[in-house]
């Protein structure tokens, strides 16, 4: 009787003392690592993550940039940590995409990670140059009917999210677009710029000055609502062709395992910080839009997005190459 005693005086001390180390945190310095180079918008949301949880939880947090191996380096770094809630993850889109491009990784995303909050998406924009005889969507999707295989959309790579949108919209409507992926935003968006791609499909972000100075016709925004810096360019759902989007997700996660009173703990602070006016500003600056809410929403839309994703890529064959 007395063994037994002893034991269960044990055992609540080992759950108080885990109760008391969760609810005292954090009591030391948390990374948030961001598995791509400083700047971009990824970086830049977790760095105000990281500002504002230091403020409001009073130890600091620090953004440790780890990029490499489509993102996976910095991924496998947050994987493989203790889950105490001090190595979280800065994760994207990608997440949901490399499943099915990459068949070399040594863990599951979806399950060895666990959604703290989505912070926000990037919107995606289908334009062409000011030359081109396509003014609207419907006269693109035209003009490809008249050249079936002749024309060309370029991405910011093999993979991407805007060639995933691209191939899906060549999926519902039928339409022959050719795929031409380049290294990144910057040499996509000099070659349409030139005039050597007609169609472009990224990222606002990578086309906003560009647009601004009428060198680049935005035909559509490929989300559901119309955007304040682009108040008179149709919603693809407008223009007629709902199927032609791009989702996208830039949110905190952690390692599996993390305690649920963490996890909430933070998800409740970076919904505090989404709200404030000045970290609104910065990211619309960057043709981001905030999004917040809870960690099960979070899961849902990364669910949402890995099958979408996967089933286009498998039905396209997209490759990593």
């Amino acid at each position: 009787m007395k063994s037994r005693l002893i034991l269960i005086a044990i055992a609540t001390l080992f759950t108080a003392t885990a109760s008391f180390a969760q609810d005292s945190y954090p009591s030391r310095t948390v990374r948030i690592i961001v598995p791509y180079t400083p700047g971009g918008i990824t970086d830049i949301l977790a760095r105000l993550a990281a500002e504002g949880l230091s403020k409001s939880l009073g130890q600091p947090f620090i953004v440790e940039n780890r990029a490499g191996g489509g993102t996976s380096i910095g991924t496998r770094a947050v994987v493989t940590a203790p889950a105490d809630g001090y190595t979280l993850l800065m994760g994207t889109t990608v997440l949901s995409i490399n499943p099915h491009l990459m068949t070399n990784l040594d863990y599951d995303a979806q399950k060895d990670l666990v959604p703290v909050i989505d912070m926000g998406e990037t919107i995606g924009v289908i334009a062409v140059p000011p030359n081109s005889p396509a003014r609207t969507l419907s006269e693109l999707v035209a003009l490809d009917k008249t050249k079936p295989g002749q024309l060309s959309f370029g991405t910011a790579g093999p993979g991407s999210v805007g060639h995933i949108a691209g191939e899906a919209f060549n999926q519902a409507r039928g339409t022959k677009f050719v795929h031409v992926p380049y290294r990144g935003s910057s040499p996509l968006l000099n070659d349409a710029l030139g005039g050597h791609i007609p169609v472009i499909v990224d990222g606002l972000i990578t086309m906003l000055p560009s647009i601004q100075a009428d060198k680049l016709r935005p035909l559509a925004i490929l989300q559901t609502k119309r955007i304040e810096l682009l108040p008179d360019v149709p919603t693809s759902a407008e223009a007629g062709y709902p199927e032609l989007q791009t989702l996208t997700y830039f949110g905190i996660l952690a390692p599996r395992g993390t305690p649920q009173t963490i996890v909430n703990k933070l998800n409740a602070e970076i919904n505090k910080i989404l709200l404030q006016p000045d970290v609104q500003q910065k990211v619309k600056q960057q043709g981001g839009v905030l999004v917040g809410g809870s960690p099960d929403e979070f899961a849902a839309l990364i669910d949402r997005t890995t099958k979408l994703y996967g089933d286009v890529i498998k039905k396209a064959n997209i490759t990593a190459d």
